[in-house]
């Protein structure tokens, strides 16, 4: 009987002692988890930290002081006034790094692609040089005409010229000597632009102009609208949607328009909008 006693005491103490050895089981395991979870989040902060350094050496290209930055869909653009009374516009686009150097009248421009100059525009009066298109890696550039006013809903550059990153080449890829008006927009295989014919040169047509050929082919804007723009390929490049509008400031009416190149059909989307 006393056997059993002593058996019978031993068993209390062993289920007495059986919760704290769970509680002292579960406290290591916490404290393991927690140690665990600290070296992993210092890791991706680590990470982080790495990402970030690259963001910032890739976006935030050394600039002087006093620049205007201007960010636009993914384009950043900086313009600054350096001593030799020459205009840097610094383009960061699919990792290539432009500069356009203007002299001091605005009628020649020295285009440089990563420190290395790849060619110059000219003009005979001031004119304003900007990125316009990044289409395969090539980097498309704008000329406009400076001085225009007056009532103008739509508009383009003047010229486009193409720098080709890779080969550090800059070429002319459309005139406005060509008399097919400002361009639109340029195909995603980069054989075709898009150019409004205004009024002055003829009549208002959506122009598409092989650049290979230097062929046009045009597609008359409805007569009752007297400007049109916006005009964009579709993206296999088969058909052309524009706006076109009346051209009066007191009840303006717009349209849009869908151009079909294999049969040279157009059809109206939707209904105009007229504003008062």
């Amino acid at each position: 009987m006393k056997i059993e006693i002593e058996k019978f005491k031993n068993l209390n103490k062993d289920i007495r002692s059986f919760p704290l050895t769970v509680l002292g089981a579960c406290l290591v395991l916490i404290i393991a988890a927690f140690f665990g979870y600290m070296m992993l989040l210092y890791g991706d902060m680590d990470k982080l930290g790495t990402q970030n350094d690259i963001s910032e050496k890739f976006y935030n290209q050394p600039k002087e002081p006093d620049v205007a930055v201007k960010e636009d869909a993914g384009t950043t653009e900086a313009v600054e006034t350096v001593p030799d009374d020459k205009t840097t516009q610094e383009v960061v686009a699919a990792n290539e790094v432009v500069k356009i150097l203007a002299n001091e009248d605005r009628t020649v421009f020295e285009i440089w692609n990563r420190g290395v100059k790849a060619g110059e525009i000219e003009q005979d009066y001031p004119a304003q040089v900007s990125l316009w298109r990044e289409v395969n890696g090539n980097i498309y550039l704008g000329v406009s005409y400076t001085g225009r006013g007056g009532y103008i809903l739509f508009g383009g550059p003047d010229e486009v010229y193409k720098l080709e990153t890779i080969k550090n080449s800059l070429s002319k890829v459309y005139g406005r000597e060509d008399k097919n008006g400002y361009v639109s927009d340029i195909s995603l295989d980069e054989e075709r632009l898009i150019t409004v014919k205004t009024p002055v040169s003829g009549a208002l047509s959506i122009v598409v102009y092989d650049i290979a050929s230097q062929s046009i082919q045009p597609y008359p804007v409805p007569a009752r609208y007297s400007t049109a723009g916006e005009a964009r390929f579709s993206h296999a490049g088969g058909k052309i949607l524009y706006e076109a509008a009346v051209g009066d400031p007191s009840a303006e009416e717009y349209a849009m328009f869908m151009i079909d190149l294999s049969t040279g059909k157009q059809t109206q989307v939707g209904n105009p909008e007229i504003i008062r």
